[in-house]
């Protein structure tokens, strides 16, 4: 087995290492998002960007369980009974 082989695509073809300004063509921006290489450097920021922004979908994804089944309508009257309660609990401690 050639290494040639290996690769899906030929590795003598022709890849335009600098994209200019002026080069608003469909076929230069295709290229260069195909042959994107992510170095060892972003994937360490985008694993830290994805560790970072994945917990934080928790309580949304939380809300949505809770309030999923319901119109706009029934989910306001929920909360409004919800923030009345709290109010209430702040209250008898004070």
């Amino acid at each position: 087995m050639n290494i040639e082989q290996i690769f899906e695509k030929p590795l003598k073809r022709n890849i335009n290492g600098v994209v200019k300004a002026e080069q608003t063509d469909d076929a230069s921006a295709y290229i260069e998002l195909d042959e994107y290489v992510i170095t060892r450097e972003l994937e360490n920021h985008l694993r830290h960007f994805f560790e970072s922004y994945v917990p934080a979908t928790g309580p949304e994804l939380k809300w949505f369980t809770e309030f999923g089944h319901l119109n706009r309508g029934d989910m306001l009257t929920s909360e409004q009974h919800r923030c009345h309660n709290e109010k209430k609990k702040f209250q008898r401690r004070v």
